[in-house]
């Protein structure tokens, strides 16, 4: 008797851990956002949309250093993404502060923008060096920020970039996916 009750137990706590992962996801999809990994990109993020594979035109005194790149983005009226993935040359180290300051001067000189104001911190992602990109602007007369984190490892960099129109529930959208930003395999909480 004592045998079938821990056999009675041990099924139901199974059932239960089920039930309860079960609606861990379904509450993950009833708010709309779902965890995504793009494998060959070597990144997961959490997003409540799709993103669509993209191709980025490079100078061709550009592409002799890389090997490969990956792209995708988002594009919508109040909140876009952009996220890449490039492997350069392996003679090729990827530099976290020039990539920063790269993507904040390629935003300034964008036309229609206005009131530019931006700052960077250093964190890490998945320990790997990172740089927490910020700010706000005035785009074609409107009230607009951006948010993103750019890392690198070696001869790897990865940039995870939002642009929004301002408004508390853009910015928390933000926010949350920068936030849940991991690379590689690590199933940790990547900062």
């Amino acid at each position: 008797m004592r045998n079938y009750n821990n056999v009675f137990w041990t099924k139901i706590l199974m059932i239960m851990a089920i039930m309860i992962f079960a609606g861990v996801n379904v509450l993950r999809a009833q708010d709309g956002w779902e965890v995504k990994t793009f494998e060959e990109a070597g990144i997961t993020i959490e997003i409540p949309f799709d993103l669509e594979k993209a191709d980025l035109p490079l100078p061709d005194d550009v592409k002799k250093y890389i090997l490969e790149m990956q792209t995708y983005n988002h594009d919508d009226e109040e909140v876009s993404l952009f996220l890449n993935h490039i492997r350069y040359n392996d003679d090729v180290a990827a530099n976290v502060d020039g990539a920063a300051e790269g993507a904040i001067n390629n935003m300034k000189i964008t036309e229609g923008i206005a009131d530019f104001s931006s700052k960077i911190s250093k964190t890490t992602c998945s320990s790997k060096s990172a740089r927490i990109i910020e700010g706000s602007l005035i785009l074609n007369g409107r009230k607009a920020g951006f948010m993103g984190i750019i890392i690198t490892d070696g001869a790897h960099l990865w940039q995870v970039l939002t642009n929004f129109f301002s408004g508390e529930k853009n910015e928390k959208m933000a926010e949350r996916i920068i936030n849940s930003v991991i690379i590689g395999n690590n199933n940790n909480q990547n900062r």
